[in-house]
Formats: C-alpha cells, structure tokens, sequence
C-alpha cells in the first residue's frame, strides 16, 4: 500500500521534512468496515421499501409515491451526512475545518515537483457546458 506524504515546513528553520498524513490513522477491522456499511445501507432501504409506500398514501398531489420517495431519500442523505460526521469526529477529534479537509481529502491536487496547483486557474470550479445543458429547456 502506497503511503501519502506531504513535505512539512518548519517555520524557523525554513527545511522541510517529509510526513506521512496518514500515519496516526487506524484501519477499521471487518465487524467495524460492515458496522459502517450496514449504518449507511440499513437506514435507507428501510425508508425506500417500508417508510415512502406508507407515505405515499398518506400525501396528497399529483404523484405522492414520487414525492414521498423524494422526501425519504432526502431525510437518508441528511442521515449520512450525520453519520460522515460522527465518524470523522470519532478518528480525528473534532469538527475543525482542517481536520475535516484531510479526513475527507478535500486537499486542492498540487504538481509533486513545484507545489503549484495542478489545476492552474482553478477551472476545475466552473460548470462544464453540457451541466449546464438541462437548463435550457423550459415546459
């Protein structure tokens, strides 16, 4: 397994020294890899197969079954974005943006020889025209 490794600046001393990112990280262990699985998974089959058809029922509308569906898939987005959190509180600490940034490697890619941006002018941060494509057609 390839280690990460970025170059550490040391402020006085202006040297670098190369630091693995991920060393203090722990590998889960099988029963905790399907624990995770089972608390993303779990959830939402239950609000798709059991929760939406007995709301659809109970909504009104042009197609409640739809909007039901809607509304559970999003409750189970909220749900793993609760648990993303949970977990990332749980193996680093805190909620700190740093520490967010890293456990979900939310890092800007960087050229490994200069250090500079790989994506140059950030044109990584616009739509791409065919996105944008959908937009176009009105009823």
């Amino acid at each position: 397994m390839a280690s990460i490794t970025t170059p550490l600046a040391h402020p006085l001393t202006g040297s670098e020294e190369v630091v693995d990112r991920y060393e203090a990280v722990r590998q889960y262990s099988l029963a905790q890899i399907l624990a995770v699985w089972a608390a993303a998974t779990i959830p939402m089959g239950i609000l798709a197969w059991v929760v939406a058809p007995w709301l659809g029922h109970h909504l009104g509308g042009r197609d409640p079954f739809i909007e039901a569906l809607m509304i559970c898939f999003n409750a189970g987005l909220i749900w793993m974005l609760a648990l993303v959190l949970i977990l990332v509180r749980r193996e680093q600490g805190d909620l700190a943006w740093p520490h967010v940034r890293d456990a979900l490697w939310l890092r800007v890619p960087r050229d490994p020889k200069t250090r500079a941006w790989a994506g140059g002018s950030g044109g990584g941060c616009f739509p791409s025209p065919s996105s944008l494509l959908p937009l176009s057609w009105h009823r």
